[in-house]
């Protein structure tokens, strides 16, 4: 694991304490870390549904949308799912 300092303006440090103390986070890092997997989650999900319409747009694939749609819900579950955050 590395450590990492960062500064933060006193109304994000006061935002990160509340979330602290309203839960489910028993620290700082903790929150902090939660943020970080969440984005990475939502920038793979964004990546994943622009190649999904690139192979749709293209005419190539027989697959429709539905099925796309079972595919996508299928990976953002895989994702979801937490591993070392």
């Amino acid at each position: 694991m590395v450590t990492l300092q960062i500064s933060l303006a006193d109304t994000l440090s006061e935002w990160v304490a509340e979330q602290v103390r309203r839960g489910p986070f028993g620290t700082p890092e903790e929150y902090l870390a939660s943020l970080l997997a969440q984005d990475r989650l939502e920038k793979a999900q964004d990546h994943l549904e622009n190649l999904l319409e690139q192979g749709l747009d293209s005419g190539v694939s027989e697959i429709g949308p539905t099925e796309w749609d079972g595919i996508r819900t299928q990976i953002a579950d895989e994702f979801s799912e937490p591993h070392g955050t």
